[in-house]
């Protein structure tokens, strides 16, 4: 398959947006779906993008919470 840069940005777009907004469809598009084109292959990477940003941030959020609780277990 030949990577269309255009057709792989515009899914990787639509598929981070359909990542954070209607995560089930996205799912139900790429589990029917073969990665036949850039555009397929765009919308993989960018729900992978979106999962791993918000995986980032909730590890982010947890080690700020413990550290808050040693914090308040050391006073």
């Amino acid at each position: 398959m030949e990577l269309n840069e255009q057709q792989f940005v515009k899914g990787f777009n639509d598929g981070y947006v359909l990542a954070s907004h209607e995560p089930k469809l996205l799912n139900a598009i790429l589990h029917n779906t073969n990665p036949t084109n850039s555009y397929i292959s765009g919308l993989s990477s960018g729900q992978k993008e979106f999962e791993l940003e918000t995986n980032i941030k909730d590890i982010s959020k947890l080690r700020q919470s413990r550290n808050q609780d040693r914090d308040l277990e050391g006073r």
